[in-house]
C-alpha cells in the first residue's frame, strides 16, 4: 500500500517547512463520527452473541461464595471417591438451567 500526501509541496510531519524553521504542528484530527453504538457507528450482535453476553452477565454477578457449602461437600465426596452422577442426572440438570435452554433454543418450544 502506497500512501502519498495530498500536497506534495508540504513537508512531512515533524520536518521543517523552511530551512531552520521549527516544524508546524499538525492540526487536530477530526472527531470520530458518532452513531448509535459509539464512535464506530454501531455494531449488531447475532442472537447467539447476545445470549452469550446475557449468560456472561449472569455469571459475572454471582456472589463469590455462591454455593460454598455445596461445593465443599461435593469436593469431599469426589476426593473420597463416593460421588457418583449418572448421565441422566447431568442432562436433567443442564436442561433445567434457563441459560442453557435459551442457548440451545429449547426455551422456544412448547
Amino acid at each position: 500500500m502506497n500512501i502519498t500526501p495530498s500536497n506534495p509541496n508540504r513537508p512531512a510531519a515533524g520536518q521543517a517547512s523552511e530551512a531552520g524553521a521549527p516544524p508546524k504542528p499538525e492540526p487536530p484530527a477530526a472527531p470520530a463520527p458518532k452513531g448509535p453504538g459509539g464512535p464506530t457507528g454501531g455494531v449488531e450482535l447475532s442472537s447467539g452473541a447476545q445470549a452469550f453476553l446475557r449468560l456472561r452477565n449472569r455469571l459475572d454477578h454471582l456472589p463469590a461464595n455462591a454455593h460454598e457449602d455445596r461445593v465443599a461437600s461435593l469436593q469431599a465426596a469426589v476426593e473420597a471417591g463416593t460421588h457418583r452422577v449418572s448421565s441422566e442426572q447431568i442432562a436433567t440438570a443442564m436442561l433445567r438451567d434457563t441459560a442453557t435452554k435459551s442457548l440451545l433454543g429449547l426455551d422456544q418450544r412448547t
